[in-house]
Parts: structure tokens; sequence; C-alpha cells
């Protein structure tokens, strides 16, 4: 990043956002202990980055910034719903089928020591203990990957079904997800069926998306025209494609989703949640 004197306006209050927000969700205070901290927080000043001069934000705004910032949904959630919004504004969705490919990084660094420690002995014909997943990951798949709820679910399995619902206002919608764990760093994959409420063609879906802002549409008929999981990483957009008709039932489609749940996923989604707050609250 080039040093502030180099950066234009635009940067250097960009920069103050990321600064403040990032401020508010590093290091969580303990139990009983955040209103103090945002009290801190609220007491110090930071330099105007256009203006010049002092500027400071009172506890009520801290907090407002801090709760919106902690409902960013997960990252499957995010690509999800990125790729399915504009066909929800255009003709409405009564159902999302969700089969979602998670990548070790969802589940930290320890997870990612483990998928290239395993990968690295059987390489070498070493044999392994799982230490970090219950089951092998490397060269593998695991069905169930967060604690298992009472309805057979897993609960990031359920917070999907919750967050599509809390962010999309629709408490009506139905989603049914099912999430799996791949031998994969980085990359969620999701492979979607979506009824709608009024009718709508893959021609007319693939329309959609190819204006939708942070969506990339590869379904082209050349071979290799489709999104993967390694294609994705270091990227902020999502990608779609396998967009087609569902033979098996009337008035829905499928499609193939991807992005990099650490980037769009986390970080982008948190800097743009970040940017919002700042624009809506400042």
């Amino acid at each position: 990043m080039p040093p502030p004197e180099e950066l234009n306006s635009r940067d250097r209050w960009a920069r103050l956002r990321l600064l403040i927000i990032g401020q508010l969700l590093a290091a969580p205070p303990a139990r009983g202990e955040l209103k103090q901290r945002l009290i801190e927080l609220s007491r110090q000043t930071w330099r105007h980055p256009i203006r010049g001069g002092e500027v400071r934000f009172g506890v009520s705004t801290l907090e407002r910034w801090l709760a919106l910032a902690r409902r960013s949904p997960d990252p499957a959630t995010i690509q999800i719903l990125v790729a399915l919004k504009p066909l929800y504004d255009a003709v409405g969705i009564e159902r999302i089928q969700a089969c979602i490919g998670e990548a070790v990084s969802g589940h930290g660094k320890a997870a990612i020591e483990e998928l290239a420690g395993q990968t690295a002995a059987l390489l070498n014909g070493q044999s392994i203990e799982p230490r970090f997943f219950q089951r092998q990951i490397a060269f593998n798949c695991l069905p169930r990957i967060d604690v298992l709820l009472d309805n057979g679910y897993t609960e990031n399995e359920m917070e999907v079904v919750w967050a599509t619902r809390r962010i999309l206002a629709d408490d009506a919608i139905q989603v049914n997800p099912t999430a799996y764990l791949m031998p994969v760093f980085f990359g969620y994959c999701t492979v979607l069926q979506v009824e709608t409420s009024r009718p709508l063609d893959a021609v007319g879906a693939r329309r959609l998306l190819e204006r939708a802002p942070g969506v990339v549409v590869m379904d082209g008929r050349k071979a290799g025209d489709f999104p993967t999981p390694i294609g994705a990483v270091g990227t902020d957009s999502v990608y779609v494609g396998r967009i087609r008709q569902d033979i098996s039932t009337a008035q829905a489609l499928n499609m193939w989703v991807v992005a990099d749940n650490a980037r769009k996923g986390s970080a982008n989604n948190s800097v743009q949640i970040a940017e919002v707050l700042v624009k809506t609250y400042l």
C-alpha cells in the first residue's frame, strides 16, 4: 500500500474507515467489558484525511457499527445470495436447494495445516492421524463439518437458512442446505437448484446475472468455460456457471456458484459492510 501522502482523498478516507472498523472488530473484549472498550474508542481522535482537523465518534454510533458489522453472514450464504439476489428481485424465489462444498480455510489455520500435512505425508507413503478433523481430509470429503443439531442439520447449514431469510427479509423462503468439506485450501463452490415464484428461463437468468454487480458469468459452450475454486482464489467476484433449466420440475433453475471464501466471503464483504456503515452513520 502506498504511503498516506501518495493516496488520493478517497483512498485516505477509506483507510480511516477501515482503521476504525478494524479497531471495533479486532481483539474482542471479555464479557462485560464491551461498553468500556467502546467508551475508550470513542475518546480517541482521528485525523480527518480530507478536511483536516480531528474527529470523534460517539458510543452509540460505535455500537450500531459493531452490531451491524457482526451480522456479516457466513461465506457460503454470501456467495449464494450475491448470485440469487438479481433473480429474487426479478421473479421472486420460493425455494433454494444448496449443496455447499467448503474449503478447509473456513475453519482456520489449524485446518489448513492439517490438510497440508496429511497431503504431504500420504504422498510420501507415510501414515497419518487426524487431529483437527475427526476423519482424514486429504484426498477425501467430509459430509458433516459442524455441530449436529436436533433436526439433523449442522449449525453451519442452518446458518445458511437463517441468514438467507434475514438478508432477504423473507421468512417464507424455503432453504434446504447440505454442506460438506473438500480437500481444498481456498474457495467455496455451491450447486444450486432454485424454484422461482414466476417463470424464468436459463437465458433470462443468464442475462440478469451478467448485469449483476460483483457477478462474473462463465457459462459458455466451450470446454473448460466454467468456474472452479482455484480460479476464484484472490478475487472479489462471485462466479456463476452451468446455468440451465431444471428438467425434473417446472419453474426451476440449476447453477454452479464459486467464490473465494477468505476474500469475498469474509474480508471483502466485511470491508463493504464497513463502508456502508460509515457512509450511513458518519
